[in-house]
């Protein structure tokens, strides 16, 4: 079976009545690592994991970010890539 993003992101709509639909996306090398060692850490995970990040930041209604994330990149939270 092979991963499919977009089927995915049809299922994650919201039903009413129901919970809300929470995603989290967390980016890291195949070595678990979640920076460089030097601290970089924008773009750690590719160019195809920031387009699906897109995606989804495309499906929902809000992006939360930790404080440590907006001191180290400075993120944008727009949706640019799709």
């Amino acid at each position: 079976m092979q991963y499919e993003p977009d089927a995915t992101l049809i299922a994650l709509r919201p039903v009413k009545g129901q919970a809300p639909v929470v995603v989290a996306q967390l980016g890291q090398t195949l070595d678990g690592r979640i920076a460089t060692v030097s601290g970089a850490s924008k773009y750690i995970s590719g160019r195809e994991a920031l387009k699906h990040l897109h995606r989804l930041r495309a499906s929902v209604d809000a992006v939360l970010v930790g404080v440590g994330t907006v001191v180290a990149d400075d993120p944008q939270l727009t949706v640019r890539l799709v």
